[in-house]
């Protein structure tokens, strides 16, 4: 409140219910204007409250993505030699993976399920689920890029840098498709499918199943989209460019 209207907030703001309680309306209210994530999550914020005319960028987040990726020494080392799915991040019931590790579906599934990350949550002992803990960032690109497809759970997202990730390397997604923001980055590229609800194995089936041409034409779809959008360059324009309108407007 000091320093409004000069003051500008990055909220990277995800519906859920923290953001229901009344000590944010008058830290919403004081902003002199938004940097925002996506469109999805500017139309959240207009319905929670009420952003009005006040200036906004959609600026995202810069991806900086190998141009160059071995996955073989990565899955050696730990032993992954099926074709799989991945996911990756915090592994945790509230990020989604209940649903999905209940609702896998092992016996038809051409696809082993191998997770990274900070486990929050007990993990079923499967032939078909690889655990790999926390791995390095070399490791990281090269499990992602040795993947058939990403899996992204979450509900709650105001942008995601794993789905970015995937497709900046040409990986195809299964996104939950009950957060908003991952079901309109799905439909702004075609990059992949999304499941609703307790639907988890049909959609997971139907983009597992696809052909190798058809898997590859989805990631690229999805690379074409990221580096349009998230490449680092272009993301910087976008914030030099909307603090000096704001300097423009406050000057004027």
């Amino acid at each position: 409140p000091a320093v409004a209207p000069r003051a500008v907030m990055q909220p990277t703001a995800h519906d859920e219910p923290p953001l229901k309680l009344r000590i944010f309306d008058g830290l919403f209210e004081a902003c002199g204007g938004f940097l925002l994530n996506t469109a999805t999550e500017g139309r959240m914020l207009d319905r929670r409250f009420g952003l009005g005319r006040r200036p906004r960028s959609i600026v995202g987040m810069g991806i900086d993505w190998p141009e160059e990726v071995d996955p073989e020494p990565t899955l050696a080392k730990y032993g992954l030699t099926r074709p799989y799915a991945l996911s990756f991040g915090r592994i945790s019931d509230a990020k989604g993976y209940g649903r999905i590790l209940d609702g896998f579906p092992a016996e038809e599934s051409p696809l082993d399920l191998v997770l990274f990350g900070k486990s929050e949550m007990e993990l079923p002992e499967a032939p078909w689920l690889h655990y790999l803990g926390r791995v390095s960032d070399e490791e990281r690109w090269a499990l992602i890029a040795g993947a058939a497809l990403t899996i992204h759970p979450s509900p709650y997202e105001s942008l995601s840098l794993a789905l970015l990730e995937s497709w900046a390397v040409g990986v195809p997604a299964l996104v939950n498709a009950d957060c908003e923001v991952l079901a309109d980055h799905v439909e702004a590229c075609g990059g992949g499918l999304g499941f609703r609800g307790g639907d988890f194995a049909a959609p997971f089936l139907e983009l597992a199943t696809k052909s190798r041409e058809e898997l590859v034409a989805l990631g690229e779809a999805g690379k074409k989209y990221v580096r349009a959008n998230y490449e680092a360059g272009e993301v910087a324009r976008r914030y030099a460019e909307f603090f000096d309108s704001m300097i423009d407007m406050l000057n004027r």
